[in-house]
């Protein structure tokens, strides 16, 4: 059998176009907030970028003619007429045989039609000596180079990328109009969950020619989950993988568990959490991570073990918001606080004591199974191991649990 048999991305895509329909919502949202939304409609330029000319090094605004001829053995002579700072208009017009210092990215002054770079020429106290020629616009970044007024900037359907953004920024846009990002789910119900039913049914038919009758319930049931075990062992086998053990303490209590099958494993991270505090754990886990929560209807269906139509934990054992009360007051009742077991013995003060009685030779006659668990990490009072231990075999006498 070949583990997590999934379609490709090809054919993932191709079953996404046919069955989901576009997202027609459009909303709009701060620039800062747009990276990798997708644009709603088209968007063009409301501006020329640059709006002006300037200049792509540091050096002098020139006419170009000034320096037809230069070079460094017969140097043109210019006249320095002023500086352009960094992000302020020109001081003046640029008159025939003057130059004008442009840092990079300054902005040409009018009359100019070239930029030499300032490594070519030499400033001998506002007579700049000019070594090169330069071609009209040569070192110059003319307006609307980058983008023309009224140009498509951005087509409906584009992905902004942080150079998108800056596209718009640049335009003096803060808010743009974007398709709404879809709300996705996802439930495993594909390939990617492993069957087991080809080898459950061999299981089941070998189980008849060797005993002669079919399995009972409770046989056929621990078939399956011995299956799935086995399945998650050969993938650790196979990949070096840890296989977690899943029951927890309520279940390791009463031997609510199968050996071999949902027993199978490593490490147990929640062997010491009882049922109800399971469940507290996953609704804390979904304050922490309202994104990515546990699904709730894993959280408000029925226990089951699934491993018969219908099943529900309930149909063996007590509801667990009873049984919890009942396995604290036994395994660790002499060590809760007061309060606590008042609590819980009110809890349960009203139930039929055989039903007490139950449940604690559920707790005697499951050890040997508990001696066979993966280790867990203690949290309670009093864990299973260790901090507590009774013969896998003995005769228990019949305690008055309202004594003890």
């Amino acid at each position: 059998m070949k583990f997590f048999q999934v379609k490709s991305v090809e054919e993932t895509f191709s079953l996404i176009k046919e069955q989901i329909q576009p997202i027609t919502e459009y909303i709009n949202i701060p620039l800062f907030e747009a990276l990798h939304f997708v644009v709603a409609e088209d968007i063009y330029a409301s501006e020329n970028v640059p709006d002006f000319r300037r200049s792509t090094v540091d050096g002098y605004a020139v006419k170009a003619k000034d320096t037809f001829g230069s070079s460094e053995s017969f140097p043109g002579f210019l006249t320095l007429a002023g500086e352009v700072q960094m992000g302020q208009l020109p001081p003046g017009v640029l008159q025939t045989a003057e130059v004008m210092y442009v840092p990079t990215g300054g902005m040409l002054p009018e009359g100019s039609d070239a930029v030499i770079m300032i490594e070519h020429c030499e400033d001998m106290d506002g007579l700049i000596n000019v070594f090169r020629q330069v071609a009209p616009g040569e070192n110059v970044i003319s307006v609307g180079e980058d983008m023309q007024k009224g140009a498509l900037l951005l087509r409906k359907g584009t992905k902004l990328r942080s150079q998108e953004l800056g596209a718009l920024a640049s335009q003096g846009i803060t808010e743009v109009t974007v398709i709404r990002k879809p709300i996705i789910g996802y439930l495993s119900s594909g390939d990617e969950i492993v069957p087991i039913e080809t080898e459950f049914a061999l299981a089941l038919a070998q189980f008849t020619e060797v005993y002669g009758e079919p399995p009972h319930s409770l046989t056929e049931q621990n078939i399956q989950a011995r299956l799935r075990g086995r399945l998650l062992m050969e993938y650790s086998n196979q990949t070096g993988a840890l296989v977690l053990s899943t029951g927890n303490k309520s279940e390791l209590s009463v031997g609510y568990t199968t050996l071999y099958g949902d027993m199978t494993g490593g490490f147990n991270l929640i062997g010491d959490l009882y049922k109800t505090d399971v469940y507290r754990l996953c609704e804390y886990f979904n304050q922490l991570h309202a994104k990515t929560p546990i699904p709730a209807n894993i959280l408000s269906k029925a226990p089951s073990a699934e491993l018969a139509p219908a099943q529900k934990d309930s149909d063996t054992l007590p509801e667990y918001s009873i049984l919890d009360p009942i396995l604290k007051l036994y395994i660790e009742g002499d060590l809760l606080p007061q309060e606590e077991q008042i609590q819980y013995q009110a809890m349960i003060a009203k139930l039929d004591p055989s039903i007490i009685a139950r449940v604690h030779k559920m707790v005697d006659n499951a050890e040997f199974k508990r001696r066979q668990a993966s280790p867990i990490v203690r949290l309670q009072r009093r864990a299973f191991g260790f901090g507590r231990q009774l013969p896998i075999t003995a005769t228990f006498p019949t305690l008055d649990w309202q004594k003890h």
